[in-house]
């Protein structure tokens, strides 16, 4: 039997876990850069040369770079729904071997799953406002949007002890 054969679904899940965070990263420093990138060309002066040679060049670069956001938006999306994905997972895992695991168990597992649910509530609304928020960044109402990274399973030395202790443990329940 593989290494690949002996891991659980729930390990699976761990390695799922890893992967969305570090896409999750990803995805945050792509739309903060694009974001700036939108914010600085809607302070280019309309006065400079390149402006005044090529009237549709500030449009067209603003265009393209909305493009570009909506893109990442869109993979973004893709991602958050694999953490829900990932979330409604553990909460499974959770009710189906309820009886099975002990109470500090439990108890990780529930922060652990609050946890991911705050990640996926505070980007999932960004998403949900991010036309307007780009809309202003693009007419120069608005300053920067200081979307920030968050980690599934690093944020803080709580959340890495709990991740730690679950992957562990759910390697144990499966034998």
């Amino acid at each position: 039997m593989s290494k690949k054969d002996k891991e659980s679904p729930e390990s699976d899940i761990f390695i799922n876990i890893r992967r969305i965070s570090a896409d999750i990263e990803e995805h945050v420093d792509l739309i903060n850069n694009l974001a700036e990138q939108l914010e600085a060309s809607g302070r280019v002066s309309d006065d400079l040369e390149i402006c005044k040679k090529f009237p549709d060049w500030k449009l067209k670069l603003k265009t393209r770079i909305i493009c570009e956001l909506t893109d990442s938006m869109m993979k973004f999306d893709l991602t958050l729904k694999s953490l829900s994905t990932i979330i409604n997972e553990l909460s499974k895992f959770f009710e189906e071997r309820n009886e099975q695991v002990s109470e500090s168990h439990e108890k990780d597992l529930i922060k652990f799953i609050e946890h991911l649910r705050s990640i996926f509530k505070e980007y999932s609304n960004f998403i949900k406002e991010s036309e307007v928020i780009f809309d202003d960044l693009k007419n120069g109402k608005s300053k920067g949007i200081n979307l920030k990274k968050r980690s599934l399973f690093e944020e803080t030395s709580e959340i890495q002890t709990i991740f730690s202790k679950l992957r562990t443990d759910s390697r144990l329940l499966i034998k």
